[in-house]
């Protein structure tokens, strides 16, 4: 599917990156770290943004890490699984469910910017 079709391109990037610089390596590995703090912070306030922030996250430490590319393709397989799903729901379905989540991100925004 096509998620899971990206991760698996950055099985191809691993073995490149391991022959990185130490310091490239180490800074890959910071920005992985950074990114799964601050996503676990965001999920408290803004789930949405924090999933992004964790599945980056996973992205960068996939590079150095087997358990981080393992969790990521986890992650593409259920989306590509959510996304097949959605797809082949009724038109009406579909229009509710994203009219919520509009309506949902809308009163989000008002109650914030109160």
């Amino acid at each position: 599917m096509y998620v899971t079709s990206k991760v698996l391109k950055l099985k191809d990037k691993r073995v490149a990156h391991r022959e990185r610089h130490i310091l490239t390596r180490g800074f890959v590995f910071l920005i992985g770290v950074m990114l799964l703090i601050c996503g676990l912070l965001a999920l408290v306030v803004f789930p949405e943004a924090g999933i992004v922030f964790l599945l980056a996250g996973l992205a960068f430490l996939s590079l150095e890490f087997e358990w981080a590319f393992i969790a990521l393709h986890f992650c593409a397989q259920k989306t590509d699984q959510l996304i097949h799903w959605f797809k082949h729901l009724p038109r009406s379905v579909r229009l509710a469910i994203e009219g919520f989540f509009l309506l949902l991100l809308i009163a989000t925004v008002w109650y914030l910017a109160k």
